[in-house]
This record gives structure tokens, sequence and C-alpha cells, in this order.
């Protein structure tokens, strides 16, 4: 056996038992209040720190203030309640409680890849066992989606009840559905979670479709999408703990696990207003009203504000108790913000013409008294 050399020489050191460190004795932090914490927060190095870091800050300071009232102040100060990001939103389950319960209808807009045609899809889903049924259209107007829902309700029954977008809510299809003793419910068109069952669906369909077509090299899709549907029913579905076709012909129950959240408002809450943020937004914008609402009615996940509009609770945020840093006007952020703007716009002006700023004199325009007596004058013989 050779022994490799080692490369690298290893050197024990020796602590000596008796170095110790020098114990630091701290000072008693000095317990500040809210109107003294109001002060700091004045300062930039306290203002933008995140709850945790401003302890640490106080503590550098040897200042102190309980973490119930820090959480407690965190949550009141009004900047917090403008910036805070909302936390992932969980929603509640749709609820059907046996096949034919409820079902949910939708169009899928498929005209870019038309055939013969055909350029929509009629999606009905049964929301309790997921089981679908389709019809490819040629187009969208009242008479031919009428045929083809009545078409697929003779083929697998009635429902009791129909949850839909306003495309539907047209004096055709309510009369039509009155006849046949079916209700209805349209959904918000500003809702984030409308449909939430159907869209899904509609989503697996189209991706089924594109893979289908990328496989085969067909684009004939109304030939063959009733098979795709029929692989569908026969699959097995996570979230109901087996096939929809199983659950649809009673072979099995929905084995769903219902998610309902509690109701977190009152009558009398104050709120704010979370914003929709839209795709090309900055990340620095305020994400929450500037105006505080009053809670007028709470109707389950309906709740009605005194501005007369009604919300969900993922559209809302709590603002009880209010904390103002100073008394300034909300639109002076805006005001000052327009002012840069127009400052910014000067510059790139100057710049383009090629004038340096520096050389530029801001003299206030002088405004000249006005003789009074020749306005009088002036007036006379005008009237004259």
């Amino acid at each position: 056996m050779i022994k490799k050399e080692q490369k690298y020489k290893i050197i024990k050191t020796e602590v000596p038992i008796n170095d110790k460190k020098p114990i630091v004795k701290k000072e008693k932090p000095e317990i500040i209040d809210l109107t003294e914490i109001k002060e700091l927060f004045k300062k930039p190095e306290f203002a933008l720190l995140s709850k945790d870091k401003l302890k640490k800050k106080l503590e550098e300071n040897n200042k102190a203030l309980k973490t119930k009232d820090i959480d407690d102040f965190y949550d009141k100060l009004e900047i917090n309640q403008l910036t805070k990001v909302q936390k992932k939103k969980t929603f509640n389950s749709v609820v059907s409680y046996y096949p034919g319960d409820c079902f949910q209808i939708d169009i899928i807009v498929y005209n870019k890849y038309e055939i013969h045609k055909y350029k929509y899809i009629l999606v009905v889903i049964d929301v309790y066992s997921r089981y679908v049924q389709i019809r490819p259209l040629t187009n969208r107007e009242n008479p031919n989606i009428n045929k083809n829902i009545i078409s697929i309700f003779n083929d697998i029954g009635y429902p009791f009840r129909i949850q839909s977008d306003l495309e539907f809510a047209t004096k055709e299809f309510i009369d039509l559905m009155a006849k046949c003793n079916v209700k209805l419910s349209f959904s918000d068109p500003h809702e984030i979670n409308k449909n939430a069952i159907v869209e899904r669906t509609n989503r697996t369909i189209r991706d089924l479709l594109k893979k289908y077509r990328l496989l085969y090299h067909d684009y004939n899709w109304p030939k063959y999408i009733d098979d795709l549907i029929d692989i569908y029913n026969n699959t097995y579905h996570k979230t109901i703990g087996d096939t929809p076709y199983n659950i649809w012909n009673n072979l099995n129950y929905n084995q769903q696990t219902i998610i309902q959240n509690p109701i977190e408002f009152k009558i009398g809450d104050m709120v704010r207003i979370v914003k929709v943020k839209q795709i090309f937004n900055k990340a620095d914008e305020i994400i929450h009203s500037k105006d505080v609402y009053k809670v007028m009615k709470v109707n389950k996940n309906n709740i009605t504000l005194d501005n007369g509009y009604s919300y969900k609770p993922y559209e809302l945020i709590k603002a009880n108790d209010i904390i103002y840093l100073d008394n300034n006007d909300d639109k002076k952020e805006e005001l000052e913000n327009q002012i840069f703007q127009k400052e910014q716009k000067i510059k790139r002006e100057l710049k383009k013409v090629g004038v340096d700023e520096k050389n530029i004199i801001d003299v206030k325009r002088e405004r000249k008294a006005i003789n009074r007596l020749d306005l009088k004058f002036f007036f006379w013989f005008k009237w004259m």
C-alpha cells in the first residue's frame, strides 16, 4: 500500500480554557410610547423598515416597545394598509349535492383553429360529478345556442339550476329556462373566481385539443372532440376521487373536501378596497384604495359598502382604527408627482433642442397693475 501524501497540513489550534469573552452588561432599554414612535417614523431610517427590522433598530438605539404594541401599530398604520401585500387567496368550494343539481355553462372561442365554419365550443359541466358534454358551434347567436343546450339536456337530463356569465343573460334564454323550470344565476363580470369549474374545464379541453393536434397533425377538431370528452369523462379526477362517469351514474360519490372560509366582516367594519392589478401595472403602485368605506350589509359572500357597491371578501381588507402620521391631503402625493412629471418633460424638450438647463434663468412673470379708471372708460366706449 502506497500512502498518498497529504496536500494540506492540518494545524490544530488550542484555545486556552481561561480565556473568556468579556461580559457586556446591557443597559435597560427605554420603554417608549406610541407618541414617540410616531416621531421616529418621520425619519426614513425608521419609517421604511419592516416590523422585525424596526425591533432591531430600536434595540440599537436602546429603546423598546412591546411586541403586541408594535404589531398593533403596524396593522393600524395607514401607509402599511395601503401597501400591504395580499396573501394568496383561498376561495370557497362550489357546492353541489347530487348529479344534476347544478350545471355550469360557457362558450370557448376557438376561432384561431376555425374549420368547416366551426369556431366555438359550447361546454356544459355537472358541478357534482364533473361530467362534461360539448357541442361545436358555427356562431354564438341565441337560437343556435338555445338549440344546442336543449340538445345536451335531452341527452343527460335537465338540471335544477344553472350558473353562467352574462353572455347567457338574454331574454330568449331566460324565457326558455323558465319553461323548463330551471333556475338561473349569472356571475358578476368583475368577479375573480366566477364559474371556476367550467373555466378550469375549458382549459383542460384546450390542452387535450392541443396535444391531439400536435401528436397526430390533425386540425379537424370537430371530428374527434367527442372522443376527447369521452376520455376526460372516463379518467380519474383527483378532486372528486373517481371518474366523472362513475359519479354521474351513481357508481360512487363525490369525495371533494369542501372549503368554506369564515366571514371576516360584519356590519360597521371600516374597510379598504383591494385594487385589481393590471398586467402592465408597476410593482410600486398602491394596491388598496386610499378611501375608507363602511360595511352596510353582509349577505354570505356579498358585502355591501356605503358607496352602494357589493364586493367579495377577498376584494376587501379591514382598516379599523387608522393611525395617520400627518394630516396632509390625500391628493398631495398625486400633485407632487404631476409637478415632477412636468419638470421632467421640460428637461427632455430642452435636451432635444440642445439647450443646457443651467443656462435658463427661472424668472417669475410680473403682473402689471391694472388702472381701473382705464377699464371704466373702456367699458363706457364699448357700451356707446
